[in-house]
């Protein structure tokens, strides 16, 4: 469930329009993503766009499930969701995964056994029955926090640990030369400076990869900047609004007495194709 989470969160999103009638192609992480409209002669039918709506199916599916029928009611994901099954029903809100809350109320005809997974991505998370109830933590290690809900309607607050991270890496993110020249003859010799040379050190606040982008701000130098990576930097974010993505954080590195601030945002919207041309460059790396 975790790799599905940051996969859906990040790589996916990150492919699909904001109108939703092209996505799940050419996803990058550096520059700007590239569409190919009409791909094979496909006036009507097209496998990358087909697969956004299984994918999203598929998500809401996965919100909740039974163990098995009458077993306990596991609670998989995050995003708001309804989910109901004979006897039980769940509604998650929240602006998850830009905030660090959300909100589940259950409502069952039967007590029931309700578990709610411990993302590894986050240190600690504490559960507490609202209005007043008794608060429980649990940790990653234990995979699944175990609730017990009698009949009728409990709503329970669930909240995050969403330190940022700023993982370094010892390797490319792809293998260099195919990607290379591939990314070359397809976007024109002038483009060298889209592709990733050497390693760089990657930013994420709970499950969301974070990016540079013009979007919120940034110019090509700082876009482009990568020299964070095994740099000992320590980071802190400060959330901004900005209509045009999910989520915007000014993001403070620190190292001693030497401090780098840029604007980043959740990587879906830094990315997005719909942007006009130009506007929509981005990157991951740090």
């Amino acid at each position: 469930m975790d790799a599905i989470e940051m996969t859906y969160c990040n790589a996916f999103l990150a492919g699909v329009f904001r109108d939703g009638k092209w996505g799940a192609r050419e996803v990058r992480s550096h520059g700007r993503h590239i569409a190919r409209f009409g791909q094979s002669g496909m006036r009507h039918q097209h496998c990358c766009v087909n697969n956004m709506p299984r994918t999203f199916m598929d998500i809401a599916q996965l919100g909740a499930t039974r163990e098995a029928e009458g077993g306990a009611l596991r609670v998989n994901l995050y995003s708001p969701f309804t989910s109901s099954f004979d006897d039980v029903s769940v509604t998650l809100t929240g602006d998850f995964p830009v905030v660090d809350k959300v909100t589940a109320m259950v409502e069952a005809k039967t007590p029931q056994t309700v578990k709610f997974r411990v993302p590894t991505w986050s240190k600690c998370t504490v559960f507490r029955r609202l209005p007043d109830g008794k608060e429980a933590i649990a940790n990653p290690t234990n995979g699944w926090h175990v609730v017990q809900v009698p009949a009728g309607v409990t709503a329970i607050r669930v909240a995050f640990d969403m330190t940022p991270r700023l993982e370094d890496s010892d390797r490319l993110p792809s293998d260099y030369k195919r990607d290379y020249r591939f990314g070359r003859w397809r976007v024109g010799r002038d483009s060298d400076a889209l592709f990733r040379t050497t390693p760089a050190a990657r930013l994420f606040r709970g499950p969301l990869l974070l990016a540079k982008a013009k979007v919120v701000g940034d110019d090509d130098a700082d876009i482009l900047r990568a020299d964070l990576n095994k740099g000992g930097w320590k980071v802190t974010l400060k959330p901004f609004l900005n209509d045009r993505v999910m989520g915007a954080w000014e993001a403070t590195f620190t190292r001693g007495t030497e401090v780098y601030r840029t604007n980043v945002c959740d990587f879906p919207s830094a990315g997005d194709s719909l942007l006009p041309d130009g506007a929509n460059a981005f990157s991951i790396f740090f």
